[in-house]
This record gives C-alpha cells, structure tokens and sequence, in this order.
C-alpha cells in the first residue's frame, strides 16, 4: 500500500496510472509540481517510467521504497531529487533502465537489480548517500555519467553478474574497494590508509596493457598482459596503499599469490610496487601494495615468471554470424607450453560444452591468427568462450562473447566497406540498436553506445582494421571493417 500525505492526489494518480496503462501499455509518473510522499513502511510499485520536472529539493520524499521497472528521469532545472531521504529505490527491470534527466539525483539508497543482458546505464551524475545494492545487472556508466559514492556511504553485493562498467567515484576517508569490472566479469580496487578525506576515480580495462613487456625493479620478472586498473585522485598526490582482487585466478594468471607484487605504469615502462600482503588463493584473493602517490594505470607483477608466467597474450577473440554458422577467430601474440585449445558453447553461461579443438603452437613469439566454425549453432543465445590447456594439464579461459539467433536470423550489412569517413547500417529495424568497436589489438574504441541514424562515423579514426559488432534484441554481429 501506498501512503501520501494528501489521500486526494493518491486516488488521481492511481486513476492515471490505470489510465495509462489502459491506453499505452506503460504506466508512469510525470511529477510537475506536488511533492509526492512516500511514508516509512509503505511502496510505491511502478511498471514504468518515473520523470520529475519540479525544481526545487525533495520533489520526492521517500521514506518507504519506490520500485520500478522503467527509466528514472530527473529533469528539474534545479535541485537534487530524492536528497537527503532514508527509503530505497529499486530497479527492477527486465530490459535496458536508464538514470537520466537534465540534473544529477542524489539516492538514499539503491538498489540494482535488473535481469536484462544491458542492465542500467547511467546517463547523468548519480549520487549515493547511503547503500548501493548490486544484487543482479551490470551498471555502465563514462567520465561524464557516473555513481558517485558520498561520505559515509557503502555498498553490498556485487559479483560477475552486477558490478560498475565504467568509472566509478568514491568521496571520503574511510578505507573502499571499488566494485568495477568489465564484459560480464568484477574486477575490484581498493584503495586503503587514506590520510585525508578524498575524491577517488577508478575503472577496469579487461585488455592487454600498454608496454607490459617492459619493467623495471629489484624484483619484478613479468607484468600481466590480461587487465589493468586506472585510478586517481580528484586532486593532489596523496599516499596510500592499494588492493587489486582476482576473481579468476586462471585468467589472471595468478598461481602463488606470495610472488605478485603491484605494477605501476609511468613514462613509457612499468615499475615494482612493494608487495604488503596477500589474502586467498590461486582461485581468488586480493594483493595489497605501497605506498603509492602517483597514480595512473596499476596491475599485478611477478617476481617468478615460471610459476606466475601470466596467461597467453590473447590479442583477440570474437565470433560473427555466417548465414546459419557461427565464425570464431582469434589472435594470439605469445604461447607458452600452449598444447590447445577448446572452444567451448554454452546456452546459459554456466554449463558448457566442447564443440571442436585446434591444436596450439606450444612456444611462440609470433602474431598467430586462428579460426573455427560452428556449422550447428543453437538458437536464441548463444555463449561462446576458449579453453587453452598447457602441455602440464594446466587450463585458462578467454572472455565470453555472445551470439544470437533469432527466429528469423535476422541479419545486417554495412555499407561502403571499406570506408572513408562513415558506414551506413542496413537491415535493422527501429528497435534500440547499439555498437561497439575495437581495433585490430582488441582494445575498446567506442564502447556500448545508441546507434542512430543508421550512420556511424570513421571519420576521426587511424586508417587500419576495426572490429565493430552492432547488437539489440534480435541482433548481435560483429564485422570487419576496413578504414582506407
């Protein structure tokens, strides 16, 4: 049940929400001048979108919970939204939620739980005053669209399944570990021993690192080539101790925590950060180093490159629909002992099978390009990922990449190709449609945004290979794109 304070003004909006529901299949709130009250104990269930444009603080007063299934919109010229309130909201959509608006909204508390493959994407400065939930959905968020965690406010949760894609702020003195990650997987920093109340930015890259080849140290033997961390402060140069975690022990090619030690990138080479301590295992666990003051890029070092060699440089890895077959390639650009691979499918991401195996190089130091066909793909989603085995029996996986088959295989073309300045886009329909594209390295140039007007520009791009996979509902492609 529902309590505002003016019982009137409850009985017009659930006539509007019938109403709208009726009429447009989707019920919403456009809150255009009275505050609306939501009391201690009590819910609001909304199966739609919730928009304000009243100016002005506590537009919304939310001491209960408010639970939505669509976009949460502040469009206020002014004021903060839901500030300074004790009650929760919590998204609870089945596709893509949005928070957006022209202003930024300050939350007690959230919490994420969306079970669509997008998740939330953040669209406006986000604040959280009290608790973040991550109970299930990704949250992709850029520099200029953030969560921002205030003074005094912590999360919970947290996993593969729901972490911060993207930057990620933290305001305050207490010691925080940033719950970041990157293409379905969490990859968390913590930052520890702050002298002073600060503004710390963090985010997760899952790809190879600049020069990790190069090092310098006392101690240092090798710098991983699977992932890197960036974090800095809002200002200055303040000394403190920080915490990288691994969640996956054989991708981060971590097999003796005792022999990590931080990395940091400066100038054009890597250095040696003091190891402090390690917690878990080879499967998971945490390594804390420092102090550090200068801040840019961070990932694990080794001091033994036999037993912590870090995995296979795998350069990249995808797979692009072929009419009814599925084509899967990859890169490698360094082997070690690499007997073969497996490349295995899955229609749930977590039982999988073996549906082929190539045969590895064993010890290389050259570019080699693999490929496989699956001329048996299954319909609907699909989940593709390799299995790498050792000559010793010891096994890494790759990154997961996604693979859909609709009813009708819908497929798409881009056209000229190769290109100068732009492609056009044909064979999607007026569904949300958005791309990615990486470079011929496997590293992220444009990253999960809205495709429109069937147009995408190349324009300000390097000539060279590119790799783009354009995806919505029914649709989830990736092409070789040529720029000339």
């Amino acid at each position: 049940m529902v309590t505002f304070k003016n019982k009137l003004f409850y009985a017009f909006l659930l006539i509007n929400l019938i109403l709208h529901t009726n009429m447009w299949a989707q019920a919403y709130i456009i809150n255009g001048g009275s505050q609306i009250v939501i009391n201690s104990g009590s819910y609001l269930i909304l199966k739609g979108n919730l928009i304000n444009t009243t100016d002005g603080d506590n537009a919304v007063v939310n001491y209960g919970e408010i639970s939505l299934t669509g976009n949460f919109t502040n469009n206020a010229s002014s004021g903060k939204l839901l500030t300074n309130t004790t009650g929760k909201v919590a998204l609870v959509g089945s596709t893509e939620q949005i928070i957006g608006g022209a202003s930024p909204t300050y939350f007690g508390n959230l919490e994420i739980n969306n079970t669509s493959a997008v998740g939330i994407t953040i669209n406006t400065n986000t604040y959280l005053e009290s608790e973040l939930t991550l109970t299930d959905g990704v949250v992709t968020t850029t520099t200029a669209n953030q969560i921002i965690m205030q003074d005094g406010s912590s999360y919970s949760g947290g996993s593969d399944a729901s972490h911060i894609s993207g930057p990620m702020t933290k305001i305050g003195s207490s010691d925080f570990t940033f719950p970041i990650g990157k293409d379905n997987f969490i990859a968390q920093i913590g930052i520890s021993s702050l002298p002073s109340s600060q503004s710390f930015t963090a985010q997760y890259f899952r790809t190879t690192p600049t020069n990790y080849t190069t090092y310098n140290g006392v101690n240092i033997n090798d710098v991983s080539s699977k992932e890197y961390w960036d974090i800095h402060p809002a200002s200055g140069s303040p000394t403190i101790n920080l915490v990288l975690y691994w969640n996956n022990g054989t991708f981060s090619g971590i097999n003796n925590p005792t022999n990590l030690v931080g990395a940091h990138y400066t100038a054009d080479s890597w250095e040696e950060i003091p190891f402090i301590s390690s917690t878990g295992s080879a499967s998971n666990g945490s390594l804390t180093f420092g102090p550090v003051s200068s801040y840019s890029n961070y990932t694990f070092g080794s001091i033994d490159n036999v037993e912590d060699p870090l995995p296979i440089e795998l350069l990249y890895f995808n797979v692009t629909k072929l009419n009814n077959s599925v084509d899967i390639v990859w890169t490698t650009a360094t082997e070690i002992n690499n007997d073969f691979f497996n490349i295995e499918r899955s229609i749930n991401n977590i039982d999988w099978k073996s549906i082929g195996t190539i045969d590895g190089a064993g010890n290389s130091n050259t570019i080699i390009d693999y490929s496989f066909i699956d001329n048996y793909p299954t319909k609907g989603v699909s989940y593709y990922r390799l299995k790498q085995t050792d000559f010793d029996g010891l096994v890494s996986y790759s990154e997961t990449r996604i693979m859909k088959f609709g009813p009708n295989n819908i497929d798409i073309n881009i056209f000229p190709n190769p290109c100068i300045n732009s492609i056009t886009v044909e064979g999607i329909d007026n569904t949300k449609t958005y791309y990615s594209l990486k470079n011929s390295l496997g590293q992220n140039i444009v990253n999960n945004l809205r495709l429109k007007n069937y147009s995408i520009s190349f324009n300000e791009l390097d000539a060279g290979i590119y790799y783009l996979t354009i995806f919505n509902n029914s649709i989830n492609k990736t092409i070789k794109v040529i720029k000339q």
